[in-house]
């Protein structure tokens, strides 16, 4: 019976620990997609791609004739420069001035993105597209972290199968926090796993996703260490319970 027992907890912390693995990595990948957190990551990418050879004295020299060319009824100006074009909102133009315009643009290209409904599911939505931008949307974060609340779960009733295994219930807090802080520390250096990839467009994209890595690190591992020092600040105070009732005893 206490090899069933200890086999029993081995494959259960195995999986845990699995489960933890998955857990921190929908929780850095569902922290990371968050629009506040993207937001800022991703508009200097764009706005160089999209808007690096428009020269912003441009936009200032014809400023004072878009707002001409707008008070005349026109919806858009479009700025031309070279192989690129931009087209101002004749709204924006009338009540911003000439140095936010282009980022304002920005923003709403951003924006409209990120919420834009895709008409697959998520899976589905790789090869519909040479670069998986839905990667970087409201919908990959609502994915990931309803993934996250998951593994949370699963997580959970691996840690209350533990807690009937053990012999000692104070153990199953060193337990879990072990594992966690181990599974934590898989994502304190992924610079590593990205020296893998060799296509930039992804690579750029998964540098995205991962932006909360170290922070989500750094949380399950101090969790992971609090979790050790509970429980073995219970073991101690247990086995001075025991100690001081057989001293009674006697």
């Amino acid at each position: 019976m206490g090899f069933l027992r200890k086999g029993g907890i081995v494959i259960v912390c195995l999986a845990l620990f699995i489960s933890f693995v998955m857990m921190n990595l929908f929780f850095v990948m569902s922290s990371s997609l968050k629009f506040e957190n993207i937001q800022p990551q991703i508009k200097p990418i764009l706005k160089e791609v999209m808007y690096g050879s428009i020269e912003p004295a441009e936009v200032e020299s014809s400023f004072e004739f878009m707002k001409l060319h707008c008070q005349q009824g026109n919806t858009d100006y479009v700025v031309n420069s070279g192989d690129y074009s931009l087209s101002l909102p004749c709204e924006d133009i009338l009540t911003k001035d000439s140095g936010t315009l282009v980022d304002s643009q920005i923003d709403k290209f951003i924006a409209d993105n990120y919420y834009k409904k895709y008409e697959c599911v998520f899976w589905q939505c790789f090869g519909q597209a040479d670069v998986p931008y839905f990667l970087v949307s409201d919908m990959s974060y609502n994915y990931f972290k309803s993934k996250f609340y998951i593994s949370l779960l699963v997580s959970a009733i691996l840690i209350a199968l533990i807690f009937f295994l053990v012999e000692f219930k104070r153990n199953t807090l060193i337990l879990t926090g072990s594992l966690l802080a181990v599974s934590g520390l898989l994502f304190a250096k992924l610079s590593i796993f990205a020296s893998f990839i060799s296509d930039e467009n992804l690579l750029s994209i998964l540098s995205i996703i991962f932006t909360q890595a170290y922070k989500i690190f750094l949380i399950t591992f101090i969790l992971g260490i609090v979790l050790i020092g509970v429980g073995i600040g219970l073991k101690i105070w247990g086995s001075r319970q025991d100690s001081n009732s057989k001293v009674k005893r006697k």
